[in-house]
């Protein structure tokens, strides 16, 4: 993971240095189609870790997505870049499935009414 600019704010969890991270390789995790998955609880940790919520993520070999599924999760912009076009789909289809995931801690805000005019 590479990051540039102003060191991210001091929250609980992030004021020093990490000693320990989760693991990187997933364990008993379910096939996604790429054949170089990664944990998806350590692309968590390391986008809390490595950015503000007022920051966008930007991932140059996004893969199947699992750092725009962190992104998601923690309410971060995400931009990612990926060559081949089957990935490019598991990636969308994860990041969107991610993003219609209610999230149990934030109120959404109610659904527009729609009228019907005759």
């Amino acid at each position: 993971a590479y990051w540039f600019g102003s060191p991210v704010r001091r929250q609980p969890g992030r004021m020093v240095i990490p000693g320990r991270a989760p693991p990187v390789q997933p364990g008993g995790r379910p096939p996604n189609g790429h054949p170089m998955s990664r944990a998806q609880p350590h692309f968590d940790w390391l986008v809390n870790w490595c950015s503000d919520d007022d920051e966008a993520v930007l991932d140059p070999f996004m893969g199947s997505g699992t750092t725009g599924v962190a992104a998601i999760k923690l309410s971060r912009k995400f931009i990612g870049i990926e060559i081949e076009p089957r990935y490019f789909d598991i990636a969308c289809r994860r990041i969107e499935e991610a993003n219609r995931q209610a999230d149990l801690f934030i109120e959404r805000p109610a659904p527009a009414k729609q009228e019907v005019i005759l």
